[in-house]
């Protein structure tokens, strides 16, 4: 998805996280499927997730940078405190 960067300089991205309050049993972790975890999250009545809306990477600040690299700086972004 980073490489339409490369052909629509104006676009940007929007790196969005979402931090579940019982991530344990909402995120979907190895070995189980993707079925599997569906089940367990429906089951839920509620969860409970904050949702953190990062700063904008705008392409044409990393136009130098080649799709990789700046999917690289968005995850950088996402996974930072």
């Amino acid at each position: 998805i980073f490489k339409v960067l490369e052909f629509n300089p104006d676009i940007s991205i929007l790196p969005v996280s979402l931090v579940y309050e019982d991530d344990s049993e909402i995120a979907w972790h190895t070995p189980q499927t993707l079925i599997q975890n569906a089940f367990i999250v429906f089951r839920k009545k509620r969860i409970n997730v904050e949702v953190l809306i990062h700063q904008p990477v705008i392409y044409e600040k990393y136009s130098k940078y080649s799709s990789s690299q700046i999917c690289n700086i968005v995850q950088d972004i996402v996974l930072s405190p």
